[in-house]
């Protein structure tokens, strides 16, 4: 028997989910070699007896592990009682009530359960199991096949291909847990093709919002040349003084600037290859007037004539 109890992690009892709470403690007390005190199995001896001091040992243990795992508005109803197995068959009594009423309204519980849309298949059996377990509590026990058709009538449509193989699993074969791994296989192919078919559909809406987004702007295009078409009626150039278009669309305006920067790229050739003599040295003209002005000629590169002192 372990001789220390680590009860950190023990979900406190508040009155409700109690076969859960109830299968925790005695998976506890089992561990620690006192489910034979809360059962039962061992009862109390005599005070004068020899071993009457161990089972006293061994009660007050299981007592504290009960009273630690419970919240105080389910404690209150306790604390009369002076042996573990009392509390634990009041316990008992207050939440696994075996009057008719309780088991017709687990029954109908039972049957009136369905899988629910956010549940895994994991989630789905353990809460039958769980029922079942609490019919069995109060003297209801459930068949295999039973438990097996409730878990196969409440699943989605989705588990109808599974459904239909099942019925032809041989009868060796045809267990729960046989059943419970191949849902859960099934359960993880589902998921798979689930992703792929979201995956695709997702890109064929991408792409008719892409086609949509086309076909509106080519919409959008038409119309804009249309009304374009509809003003052009209306335009008058300032250029050229005729309708049908604006100055900035003007072809004349556009031709006749054209040859505007011909004719001066040409002129800028010619001055360039035809450039006429300049004389820039003023000292040296100055020198030469002085000398003998009659001797000199005066150049002019662009006159066909030249003019000097001399009449002749």
């Amino acid at each position: 028997m372990s001789e220390t109890i680590d009860l950190k992690n023990v979900t406190k009892f508040d009155g409700t989910n109690f076969q859960l709470w109830k299968f925790q403690i005695k998976t506890i007390l089992t561990t620690s070699g006192l489910i034979n005190v809360t059962d039962k199995a061992l009862m109390k001896p005599e005070p004068v007896a020899a071993d009457y001091a161990t089972w006293n040992t061994r009660n007050a243990k299981a007592m504290c592990i009960l009273s630690s795992a419970m919240e105080y508005s389910q404690l209150e109803f306790l604390v009369t009682c002076e042996t573990a197995a009392e509390m634990w068959a009041k316990l008992s009594s207050i939440h696994e009530q075996k009057s008719a009423a309780n088991k017709l309204t687990l029954m109908t519980k039972f049957h009136e359960y369905k899988m629910a849309s956010n549940d895994s298949v994991a989630q789905h059996v353990a809460k039958i199991e769980n029922m079942a377990r609490q019919l069995k509590d109060v003297d209801e026990e459930l068949s295999e096949v039973m438990i097996m058709a409730k878990i196969l009538g409440t699943l989605p449509q989705r588990f109808n291909p599974l459904i239909t193989a099942w019925d032809s699993v041989s009868e060796t074969n045809r267990t729960r847990d046989n059943l419970i791994e191949r849902l859960l296989i099934e359960e993880g192919r589902l998921a798979s093709f689930e992703e792929a078919t979201n995956a695709l559909a997702a890109v064929k809406i991408q792409r008719k919002s892409d086609s949509k987004c086309n076909a509106s702007n080519s919409k959008k295009e038409a119309q804009q040349g249309k009304q374009a078409g509809h003003n052009k009626k209306e335009m008058f150039c300032q250029y050229c003084r005729k309708k049908g278009h604006d100055e900035k669309r003007c072809y004349k305006k556009r031709d006749d600037t054209r040859n505007k920067k011909k004719a001066l790229n040409l002129t800028k050739d010619d001055a360039t290859e035809f450039g006429a003599f300049i004389v820039s040295n003023s000292e040296f003209v100055s020198r030469i007037m002085q000398d003998d002005p009659s001797q000199v000629w005066i150049l002019d590169s662009g006159a066909s004539r030249h003019m000097s002192f001399h009449r002749e």
